[in-house]
C-alpha cells in the first residue's frame, strides 16, 4: 500500500510538472502577487525571497547583487520592490490587462496608481515550482538589463 501511495505521489509530480501552461494561470498567478498590496499593511517583500518570485537566474543575480553592494557598504541597485516599482506604497489595486501567452512565458501590462500612474510590463516563465518573474520592464529601466543578464 505504501508504495502505491509513493507511485501517485509520483506520477502527480509528473503530471503538475508537465501541465502546460495557461494564460489564466499566469493571471491568477499576478493576482495573487498583487493582492496585498489592496490592504494597509502589506509591505513590498519580492527582494526578501526571490526564489519565490523569480525565475532561478534572475533570483541568483538579485542575491548576487545586494550581497556585491553590501560587501561595499552601498545600497543595491535594487533598493526597492520591483513588482510596484516603490520602496513604500499606497494601497492600490493593480490592473491586469489581458495575459498573452507563448509556449511557457505569458506576458502582459499591469497598471496601477501608487500615488502616481505606473505602468509595468511584465513577463512571466513556467517553471517547475509555476509561475515565476522574467523580467519587469518600466519606462526607465528592465529588470534583466538592470542585473546585466
Amino acid at each position: 500500500m505504501r508504495l502505491f501511495l509513493i507511485s501517485i505521489a509520483a506520477l502527480g509530480l509528473s503530471v503538475q510538472a508537465e501541465a502546460k501552461p495557461t494564460a489564466s494561470g499566469a493571471k491568477a498567478y499576478l493576482e495573487a502577487l498583487y493582492a496585498p498590496y489592496r490592504g494597509q499593511t502589506a509591505q513590498p517583500v519580492t527582494l526578501a525571497e526571490p526564489a519565490k518570485y523569480y525565475e532561478a537566474r534572475l533570483a541568483r543575480a538579485i542575491i548576487a547583487e545586494a550581497a556585491a553592494a553590501n560587501a561595499r557598504g552601498e545600497a543595491p541597485e535594487l533598493n526597492g520592490d520591483p513588482i510596484c516599482d516603490c520602496q513604500d506604497y499606497v494601497p492600490f489595486t493593480a490592473r491586469i490587462a489581458p495575459v498573452r501567452l507563448k509556449g511557457n512565458r505569458a506576458s502582459t501590462l499591469v497598471t496601477f496608481d501608487n500615488g502616481r500612474p505606473k505602468r509595468l510590463e511584465v513577463d512571466l516563465v513556467a517553471t517547475r515550482a509555476g509561475w515565476r518573474i522574467y523580467d519587469i520592464r518600466t519606462s526607465d529601466y528592465g529588470l534583466r538589463k538592470l542585473l546585466k543578464l
